[in-house]
């Protein structure tokens, strides 16, 4: 497959097509990354469960956020 794949002339490597593409990094606030995580256990019903509101939630919540680093 990859042989047929070099037949048809495209290239495979995205960064040789990309070489001369600009780059750009892109972080996100501590406060969007609390409340994505928060929306995200509030739509699991498995996570809500294990995570009932209080202490344990707000410190993995305050993990998760810390760990991310803006990504």
């Amino acid at each position: 497959m990859l042989h047929c794949l070099q037949s048809l002339g495209g290239s495979l490597l995205i960064r040789a097509v990309l070489c001369e593409a600009l780059c750009m990094d892109i972080r996100v606030h501590e406060n969007d990354v609390r409340k994505y995580i928060t929306d995200r256990i509030c739509l699991s019903a498995r996570l809500a469960g294990m995570l009932v509101a209080g202490n344990f939630r707000g410190e993995v919540i305050e993990w998760l956020t810390k760990e991310s680093q803006g990504m």
